[in-house]
Parts: structure tokens; sequence; C-alpha cells
């Protein structure tokens, strides 16, 4: 019945366990294990690749990172579905768009 009534909810609670018991090691202790498992000593070396792999491309199209362009913000205030009900996103969004006109 849980399934009908919260179908998301179920299917969460099937993969996630709650979280329960107390850490019995000192946090040092375990700080000094996870920085002893997940630090890469040879991370600064400079590595080579092994002969029989083919040679790395260069990038057909460089990403984009700069911050998004007005031209872009409208773009996506556009598709916004007309059927779906107006989230804080969309919200702010007009907000924007009435704040620049």
């Amino acid at each position: 019945m849980s399934f009908y009534k919260d179908p998301f909810r179920f299917v969460k609670g099937l993969f996630i366990k709650e979280k329960s018991g107390s850490l019995k090691v000192p946090k040092r202790e375990l700080e000094n294990h996870l920085r002893a498992t997940h630090t890469d000593i040879l991370r600064h070396e400079q590595r080579e690749l092994p002969s029989d792999m083919l040679p790395i491309a260069e990038p057909e199209h460089q990403l984009d990172d700069s911050p998004p362009r007005w031209s872009e913000v409208e773009k996506s205030v556009r598709k916004a579905r007309a059927a779906s009900a107006p989230g804080p996103h969309f919200i702010i969004c007009l907000s924007i768009i009435d704040y620049t006109e």
C-alpha cells in the first residue's frame, strides 16, 4: 500500500538504509587513516603513457565554463513548460526579466 501512497519514498527506502551507530575510533586515528588511504604520494610526478595506448587527440570543442549569457537565460525561461506549476526558480527568472526590462 505504501507504494501507491508515495512511490518515490518507497523506492528510496529499498536502497537507502538508515544510518545508526556510533564511531568507536578516535577522530585523529580516523583522519590519519583517511589521509593515508586517499592521498596520492605520486600526484606531482610526471606520468608517461603506455606505449600501446593510442595518442590522445585534442578536443573538438572547448568547454565553455563562462557564466550564462543573457540570451541563454531568456531561452531557458521560454522553454519552461507552460503546464507546470511555477516554482521558485521560475518566479526568480521572471523577476530577473522584469528587473532588466
